[in-house]
C-alpha cells in the first residue's frame, strides 16, 4: 500500500461534515440532464462489473451510474455527506463507506473495472501520492474517469502578483457558470452559500487545485496515454485512462 506522511495525509480531512446540507443542495446542478460535466462524465463510464466512486458526497454520482454496473461503492471521508447518501432512494447494488482513499486497498477491497472521482481529487493530498493510489485500484483492463476542479495557468501579461496568487477560490466566477448551465438563480444562491462558508473557503485554500499544465503534467506521469478534457466546464478538466489487460 502507498505510505503517505502524516502531513501528507491532514489535507484530507471530513470539511464536508459541516457542508453536507449546503453541499446537497449545490451538487444537484450537475444533475440538470444537459450540464456538460454530467454529459462528458456519462460519456466516460462504459459500465461493467464494479465501480468504486472515491469522495462520492451525497452519492448522486453513484445512483446515476447504478444501471450500468452490477456494484457501485462510494467512498468519503465525511459520515455526515454518507449519512445524507444513505437517507436517498439507492439502488440495492449501491453501498457507501467512509473510509479515505488512502485506506483502500486492493488486497482488501479488490480492484474495479471504473475508478471515477468527481470535484474531489484535489482535496485528497498531493498528486504525486494521491494518483498511485487510484490506479493501484484499477483493474486490468479497467478505466479511470476524473472530472476535477482546475486553475487557469498563470496570465503572463498580469502584474507578478496577479500572476502568482493561486486562483482556487473563485466563488463568483463559478456561479455565473452555474447560472449559464441552468439558469437557475436558486441553485445559483445555493452555490454561493456552500462556497463562501468558511469551511469551503478553508478546504479551498489547503487543497489548492492543480492548474491546466500541472494536470496535464501528473496525470500524463502516472497514466500513460491518458485522455485529458481541459475545462469541460470552467473550473473542471477531465482525464480518462483505460488500463492494459493483464
Amino acid at each position: 500500500m502507498v505510505k503517505t506522511s502524516q502531513a501528507d495525509r491532514a489535507t484530507h480531512r471530513p470539511y464536508l461534515d459541516d457542508l453536507a446540507e449546503l453541499y446537497d443542495r449545490f451538487i444537484r446542478v450537475m444533475d440538470l440532464p444537459d450540464n456538460p460535466g454530467r454529459i462528458w462524465l456519462m460519456g466516460a463510464l462504459p459500465g461493467g462489473g464494479r465501480a468504486l466512486d472515491l469522495g462520492c458526497g451525497n452519492g448522486r454520482t453513484c445512483r446515476m451510474i447504478a444501471d450500468r454496473y452490477q456494484e457501485v461503492l462510494g467512498v468519503d471521508v465525511s459520515s455526515r455527506v454518507l449519512d445524507i447518501a444513505q437517507a436517498k432512494d439507492n439502488p440495492p447494488n449501491v453501498r457507501y463507506e467512509c473510509r479515505d482513499v488512502m485506506d483502500l486497498s486492493p488486497e482488501r477491497d479488490g480492484t474495479f473495472d471504473t475508478v471515477l472521482t468527481t470535484n474531489s481529487a484535489f482535496s485528497m493530498g498531493p498528486a504525486d501520492v494521491v494518483l498511485p493510489q487510484f490506479r493501484r485500484l484499477v483493474a486490468p483492463g479497467g478505466r479511470l474517469v476524473v472530472l476535477d476542479m482546475t486553475r487557469p495557468d498563470k496570465d503572463s501579461s498580469a502584474p507578478t502578483n496577479e500572476a502568482e496568487r493561486p486562483q482556487s477560490f473563485q466563488p463568483f466566477e463559478i456561479a455565473h457558470s452555474i447560472y449559464q448551465i441552468s439558469g437557475d438563480t436558486e441553485i445559483v444562491i445555493d452555490a454561493l452559500r456552500y462556497m463562501l462558508h468558511p469551511r469551503w473557503k478553508e478546504m479551498s485554500e489547503e487543497n489548492t487545485p492543480l492548474t491546466l499544465s500541472e494536470f496535464r503534467r501528473e496525470y500524463r506521469k502516472f497514466f500513460p496515454n491518458v485522455q485529458i478534457t481541459e475545462n469541460v466546464i470552467p473550473n473542471l478538466s477531465g482525464a480518462v485512462w483505460q488500463a492494459d489487460p493483464e
